[in-house]
């Protein structure tokens, strides 16, 4: 059993667990949970455990559906995206500078032009940093 004790202000001031077979306390819960953390990585590695399990009694023929997130760079921010556009149209900085939305020039047309020169910026981030890990996960098939 796990229990937390807080001060007045909120604040953890005491974290501990309690066998209850034995009645032992254990005050170095950080430990406890590094080692936990170590085991479930050794066991499972990058994997989730439900995926491991199930990467267990599949086939080499089934066919398994997963998500994989990407970590990293993200490329250009949103603010520099925003500035990179605002270079090229004196709508979008006037926009910028009334804390508006950099699409909000007042032309339908313009807007819909920033917009998608916003999304083509973002797209491309998006392909620079995903491409390395397709291109390593095509070889290993």
């Amino acid at each position: 059993m796990a229990f937390t004790i807080f001060d007045r202000t909120g604040r953890r001031s005491f974290h501990l667990l309690v066998d209850l077979d034995d009645g032992s306390v254990v005050d170095d819960v950080a430990a406890i949970e590094k080692a936990e953390v170590k085991a479930r990585r050794a066991k499972y590695g990058k994997l989730h455990p439900l995926l491991y399990e199930r990467l267990q009694t599949v086939s080499a023929e089934e066919t398994l559906p997963v998500a994989a997130w990407i970590g990293g760079e993200y490329g250009h921010t949103r603010r520099e995206v925003y500035a990179a556009i605002a270079d090229r149209y004196v709508q979008v900085r006037d926009a910028l500078a009334r804390h508006a939305s950099p699409f909000d020039v007042g032309n339908p047309a313009l807007s819909r032009q920033v917009r998608a020169e916003y999304e083509q910026m973002r797209q491309e981030d998006i392909v620079a940093r995903i491409q390395p890990w397709w291109s390593t996960l095509k070889a290993e098939m």
